[in-house]
């Protein structure tokens, strides 16, 4: 999956708006709380589902 694609998905996207929206919030004034779990949550989904399955391995041997 070329990097192009992840980053125009729409996960990648919401991804990337839910960073900024962390970015401002612990720029900001008020504590991130709660949010901040929420981000963390959502960015262990958006990665699970944009990593790509490892090449299979080159056996060139015969069992």
């Amino acid at each position: 999956l070329p990097l192009e694609d992840v980053k125009n998905s729409p996960t990648f996207k919401s991804f990337e708006e839910k960073v900024e929206n962390l970015k401002s919030k612990v720029g900001g004034a008020k504590p991130a709380g709660g949010d901040f779990g929420e981000v963390l949550n959502s960015t262990a989904n958006a990665t699970s589902t944009m990593t790509t399955e490892p090449p299979p391995e080159q056996t060139t041997e015969s069992p």
